[in-house]
């Protein structure tokens, strides 16, 4: 049975709502012979969810479900699909996402007949959830590129469009999954952050394959996990950060990337969960903006990381912000220049 499955793709559940029917409605509609489907039911205390996913599987022999005992987050969640997954390629796709009918079969061609480790497709974001799959790709994407994982990488790293913004995330893609097996790939256990992981598994692909047509949609939930702001979202993305740095060293390119893996997720770091705390309260963006430069401290690597982070040339603001924080003297005027900081740097090359 191994040999027939074709791609494996693993869904993690936690309080998905009314999102999690589209999501697999989308699943069961799939082109591709030899597809399978894991859903990792991450203890949802969601009774919703546990009814869609039974009836789902009542209806579709190639779904395997998989009820964790407790909640156990969404890296390790994904760590216990690969682990339960049978396909020759992995996918993944979030709950409150979903896809078109040929979406896998185009991948998996694709990646199958130019040898590709990854296969990534283009995207559309949409506001309502509900919105009919309308791509018309008559069964077919002609339009693609081949590329090494190290130059994917690079452009995911710096955030270039290639043919659009390869965006840093798991439920675009699928990986060959010797890639997982080869390498004792290990996710992050956290919520928040955990898909920038998806880049060093670009960077383990020698060869890559980008699909130029729209085949998943993703949405945005004003209920989202990473939407709540708590002290956990902090946490887990240093966490992640030093996890992906960990990765970095380990394959041998933390130098050559050290510059720009500090300005990606040290934005993340800091400027993102500036720009969510100046959304909060007066009384709890002071205690957040505290509590972010505190656990950055905590950490070494990272808090060595973050001061190399502030003394790039071009951080003026993220410095004036980090002042006005650690010397207790709060200044709103001072803390909402963060929002006019900008992820994109649309750069052309490593230098």
């Amino acid at each position: 049975m191994h040999c027939e499955i074709k791609v494996s793709v693993i869904v993690t559940v936690f309080n998905s709502g009314r999102f999690l029917g589209k999501c697999l409605s989308s699943l069961g509609s799939q082109s591709l012979d030899g597809l399978e489907i894991v859903i990792v039911n991450d203890h949802s205390p969601d009774p919703e969810d546990s009814r869609l996913i039974q009836a789902f599987a009542d209806n579709n022999s190639n779904v395997v479900v998989i009820e964790n005992p407790v909640n156990m987050g969404t890296g390790r969640s994904r760590e216990i699909g690969v682990a339960a997954s049978q396909g020759e390629y992995i996918g993944f796709l979030d709950s409150d996402d979903y896809a078109e009918a040929d979406a896998y079969r185009l991948l998996y061609e694709h990646a199958k007949f130019r040898d590709a480790e990854l296969a990534i497709a283009n995207f559309e974001k949409v506001d309502n959830w509900n919105v009919d799959t309308n791509n018309d790709i008559d069964g077919e994407c002609v339009s693609f590129e081949i590329a090494s994982g190290i130059s994917v990488f690079e452009s995911q790293i710096l955030r270039i469009d290639r043919p659009y913004y390869l965006r840093v995330d798991w439920w675009n893609k699928i990986y060959k999954r010797s890639l997982f097996v080869d390498n004792d790939v290990t996710f992050p256990h956290v919520v928040r952050n955990e898909g920038t992981m998806s880049m060093i598994m670009t960077l383990l692909s020698k060869k890559v394959v980008i699909l130029d047509c729209k085949l998943f949609y993703t949405t945005s939930r004003p209920d989202s996990v990473c939407r709540a702001f708590r002290e956990k979202n902090i946490i887990d993305i240093i966490n992640s950060t030093l996890h992906f740095r960990s990765w970095l060293e380990s394959l041998g390119f933390f130098e050559k990337y050290k510059d720009q893996f500090i300005r990606f997720f040290y934005f993340i770091v800091f400027n993102h969960n500036l720009k969510l705390i100046t959304r909060l309260s007066k009384q709890e963006r002071e205690k957040f903006s505290d509590i972010l430069v505190t656990s950055i401290r905590a950490e070494r690597v990272a808090w060595n990381d973050f001061l190399y982070y502030l003394n790039l040339k071009d951080k003026g603001v993220e410095r004036l912000v980090f002042g006005t924080i650690i010397s207790k003297s709060f200044s709103w005027n001072t803390l909402k220049l963060i929002k006019s900081t900008d992820f994109f740097e649309r750069k052309c090359s490593i230098r």
